[in-house]
């Protein structure tokens, strides 16, 4: 009986050790997914100028009034690079994706538009 008790405490002890050790590992993986996510969007608010260009690109009829970012979808690209979602004239159905970049070495990063409605890529396309 004695015997039973000592490999159950020792049982418990280690699996308590094994839930604080994987508890740890845990939030230092949260924490940097967290810090890398802080760094994209401080890297896309940097490139706010270039975002808004390329949204705009060939909308020659001013449809586009206003761009709205949704900071919180940022989110890493597993080709490398980032993305984050937008929309524009305060109308979410008209929504567009915002892919990041970069070359040489990462000494520079660059955006273009991946993906948007038919609506948007018809405004900028100059169809109407």
């Amino acid at each position: 009986m004695k015997m039973n008790k000592k490999i159950f405490w020792i049982s418990l002890s280690i699996l308590l050790i094994l839930l604080i050790c994987g508890g740890g590992i845990y939030m230092q993986i949260e924490n940097h997914q967290r810090e890398e996510k802080m760094e994209m969007i401080k890297i896309a608010k940097d490139h706010k100028k270039e975002m808004d260009e390329q949204v705009r690109y060939g909308d020659k009829n001013h449809h586009i009034k206003t761009i709205t970012y949704e900071w919180d979808t940022v989110e890493h690209n597993p080709m490398g690079g980032f993305e984050l979602q937008g929309y524009v004239n305060n109308d979410k159905n008209l929504d567009f994706g915002i892919s990041f970049d970069s070359d040489n070495g990462g000494k520079s990063i660059y955006c273009y538009e991946y993906t948007c409605v038919v609506q948007l890529d018809d405004w900028t396309e100059g169809k109407n």
